[in-house]
């Protein structure tokens, strides 16, 4: 028998096996290599190639531990890691591992390696097959960062994506998807089933029915609640596709979701202000970048006699404002303009208002509408220029409000203003408690912070303590007149840890159990200070405190609505328990401040604060208050924290001052002070119009010698009667005022030189007329002048004190025209 019969190769077929197996070991790509204990027996040319040794006997000196780092990226020692795949390997017969190596020189790369062993008569050998995977490895971490910019990339925009599989019943979510969804991968069912049922129930039929379209070939796009698994509602928006098969069969679904709560808010809230604007009495308009009208509320529509809107809303996201019944003169500003006012109004805005708002951003002034019979309705105007970042504008917004009854009223708002800006800085401010002995029992932590006194100092202090020596007699009468009168509100220094500072008391008194104590709150008037840390102190007030705080305490809802108050709420309104809860906070507004009201709202749950002033309807009619708002946080809702003072009392003493610097003391007519500035503003109207303004200086003749004769006492009641002899002959648009010692003035206005001098005449025949009492006849000479273009306060009463002075010098008791008058007027010296 042969030995091919017997199964044994014969020495040419042994050398062929041998020479085809060293073929492929010399040629592979992967680097193979023979391991004898811990030495190289041998190597193929890829492995010098891969470990960068120059040849065979180099790389057989080597021990396998200086091809490997010291370590391996999960921190083993690469020597103690590479004895355990031998182990293995050994034991097991392979072990398949990636590792990490080192070149010759130093360079590392990544590498996966199989150790096979290999049995011989003399023992057992490993061959190792190592293999570069460094290109595999950059491409898995390059699709990595792909992976983390597109789910970074859904995160900032808040859009996620999906892919719905109807064979499988499976729908695939982005990350970005788990979050809007307000779901962690282990807690998703991953089907429709589960997704319907994150679906809020109001919604699901919408839903449906959007997907059963979309199964018809429409595209997918629907707007719909989600409830997170914690209850929070968020609104999404869907979007995609279906693809059919060959048969027309949906297959698969692909789409995004997109979380508009924010946006839904917003359109919500932009909702909400228009239907403001349309409750409101004044006239709203606004209009795009290039002048086109793009809103009209409703009184302004009435006014141009527009029709009433039938149905649908003002206002659509994706349309915007309806245009569709407006004129052709609503297509640009100017003809709007010339639309809406008379010729002179028209010239107004176009001169002044709206180069002012662009320039400043706003303009406020009175101009006139012309209503449909084209007559003439004076209004208060406000334009406002809103911008974007870049200072292109956005919007131009109009604002009328009817004034031909309410002149008076806004006089005194222009004062509540003044007042309101003054106080601005006054919250929040530091709670207080007093006994009868006027000692500290109670405080707040701001208390302590603004003084620098620990709690042991504070502790039955003199409250006089903290004020300066010579204030301490009024807040010892002020303590005293909140025991008496029940409340007070006084202006004194604090002393405060950085130097002495105005602060506004306002104390109210309490009965606890049976003793009388003094709760107040003490507002900084120097700087207006984060209203956060005063609301958070005052919800830490007890409902006893808060119930005897020196004012109205209220708590906002995000619509507007009341959810808590304290006592002085109900007693002030004079409403019920009952009646308060939940009401929103408006209808304890007047209607023609509501607005405002509105917006300070908004402010403090955008901004965090804000501090307003507005009437208040309680029992009393409307009542000024000064509110404070802050934006609180509790349970994860956001509220509205704030507290309301009743100023009447500070009204009052304003309006008290303002008179009383004024008006001269011993004849009750204006000061020279105010006529100072009456007479600026005149001369500004002249030169600015050409409205005519003539000025008269009259002068007691012989006055000295009234008081030399009868006394001082006698005289100042020859001013007073002169006073009055003055004031009854003059009109309703002159004005009077003593200008110091026996000199008047009479500002003349809208009047020319000729009516100037007969109204000049009338007053000295007038207090030549009769006789005065005590001390009988008694003249007056008096210097008159008209303005002239250019002219200021000082040229205008040099000449008519020169007139003045001619009087005199003439003989007195007659009326002197200013001898360089235009030819207008007329000159020289009458008696």
């Amino acid at each position: 028998m042969s030995k091919e019969a017997d199964g044994e190769s014969s020495p040419l077929e042994a050398n062929w096996q041998y020479w085809k197996y060293q073929l492929a070991f010399e040629q592979s790509r992967d680097a193979i290599m023979f391991l004898d204990g811990d030495r190289f027996e041998d190597c193929n040319p890829a492995t010098l190639a891969l470990f960068r040794v120059p040849d065979v006997a180099t790389f057989a000196a080597l021990h396998p531990g200086e091809l490997s780092p010291p370590f391996q990226p999960d921190g083993r020692p690469s020597r103690a890691a590479a004895a355990d795949h031998i182990d293995q390997a050994l034991r097991e017969g392979q072990a398949f591992f990636e590792w990490r190596h080192t070149t010759w020189d130093g360079t590392e790369f990544p590498a996966e390696v199989l150790l096979s062993r290999i049995d011989l008569e003399r023992g057992p050998l490993l061959q190792a097959v190592v293999r570069d995977i460094s290109d595999r490895k950059q491409a898995e971490l390059a699709l990595q960062e792909r992976e983390k910019d597109l789910a970074e990339a859904q995160n900032i925009a808040q859009v996620g994506s999906w892919v719905s599989d109807f064979h499988t019943n499976e729908i695939r979510w982005s990350d970005e998807v788990y979050r809007i969804f307000g779901m962690a991968r282990e807690e998703w069912g991953a089907s429709h089933e589960s997704f319907m049922a994150a679906v809020h129930p109001a919604d699901r039929s919408k839903v449906q029915s959007a997907l059963e379209a979309s199964f018809q070939g429409d595209p997918y796009d629907v707007v719909h609640r989600v409830i997170h698994p914690d209850g929070e509602v968020r609104t999404v928006r869907e979007r995609g596709y279906t693809e059919f098969d060959t048969d027309g069969d949906p297959v698969r679904m692909v789409g995004t979701v997109q979380d508009i709560t924010s946006q839904y808010q917003l359109e919500d809230n932009l909702r909400r202000l228009v239907a403001i604007l349309e409750g409101t009495p004044d006239i709203v308009s606004m209009h795009g970048p290039d002048g086109t009208l793009l809103y009209l509320n409703a009184p302004g529509r009435r006014h141009m006699r527009l029709p009433e809107r039938s149905s649908g809303e003002v206002w659509q996201p994706d349309t915007g404002w309806d245009r569709s019944d407006f004129p052709p003169e609503a297509e640009d500003l100017e003809s709007t303009l010339r639309w809406a006012h008379p010729p002179w109004a028209l010239k107004k805005v176009l001169d002044e208002g709206l180069p002012t708002a662009c320039k400043e951003g706003a303009w406020q002034g009175e101009t006139a509408l012309l209503d449909s019979s084209g007559n003439e309705i004076p209004v208060s105007q406000a334009i406002i220029i809103h911008r974007d970042d870049s200072g292109g504008i956005l919007q131009i917004s109009t604002i009328f409000r009817d004034i031909s009854e309410r002149r008076a009223l806004e006089s005194q708002l222009r004062k509540e203003k003044a007042l309101s800006e003054s106080i601005l800085t006054s919250l929040p401010g530091v709670f207080y408690m007093l006994d009868e002995q006027g000692r500290l029992t109670q405080w707040n932590d701001r208390l302590a912070a603004v003084t620098g006194h620990t709690a042991e100092e504070l502790q039955g202090a003199d409250a006089r303590k903290f004020v300066p020596e010579e204030e301490q007699d009024g807040i010892t009468k002020a303590i005293a007149e909140t025991f008496a009168d029940g409340s007070t509100l006084v202006e004194s220094r604090l002393r405060t840890a950085e130097g002495d500072r105005p602060y506004l008391f306002h104390g109210y008194r309490v009965e606890l159990e049976g003793a009388p104590y003094i709760l107040g709150v003490a507002l900084d008037m120097s700087t207006r200070h984060a209203l956060e840390d005063q609301l958070r102190r005052e919800k830490a007030v007890s409902e006893s405190i808060l119930d005897g705080l020196p004012g109205v305490f209220y708590m906002l809802d995000r619509e507007g609505r009341l959810v808590q108050w304290n006592e002085q709420m109900e007693t002030v309104t004079g409403r019920t328990p009952e009646e308060l809860d939940g009401i929103d906070a408006l209808a304890l507004i007047p209607t023609a401040e509501q607005e405002r009201i509105v917006e300070s709202i908004r402010e403090t749950f955008s901004r965090g604060s804000t501090l307003v002033e507005s009437k208040l309807l309680t029992v009393e009619g409307e009542t000024p208050y000064l509110f404070n708002g802050l934006r609180i946080k509790v349970d994860g809702q956001r509220y509205l924290l704030g507290v309301g003072l009743d100023i009447t009392r500070q009204k009052r003493l304003e309006a008290a001052l303002e008179h009383e610097a004024s008006t001269d003391p011993l004849t009750g007519v204006t000061n020279r002070q105010r006529f100072d500035s009456e007479l600026e503003r005149a001369l500004a109207r002249y030169n600015r119009y050409g409205s005519p303004l003539a000025l008269a200086i009259i002068d007691l003749d012989h006055f000295k010698r009234v008081n030399d004769v009868y006394g001082h006492d006698i005289g100042d009641r020859v001013l007073v009667e002169l006073t009055e002899r003055l004031a009854g002959e003059i009109r309703e648009p002159d004005f009077l005022a003593r200008w110091g010692g026996e000199e008047f003035v009479v500002l003349l206005q809208e009047t020319g030189a000729s009516d100037a001098y007969s109204m000049a005449e009338r007053l000295r025949r007038r207090v030549a007329a009769e006789p005065f009492p005590d001390v009988g006849p008694i003249t007056v000479s008096a210097g008159l002048a008209s303005a002239r273009a250019g002219d200021n306060a000082d040229t205008l009463l040099k000449r008519a004190d020169d007139a003045l002075y001619e009087a005199k010098r003439n003989g007195r008791n007659q009326v002197v025209v200013h001898a360089n008058a235009p030819e207008s007027e007329e000159g020289g010296a009458r008696s």
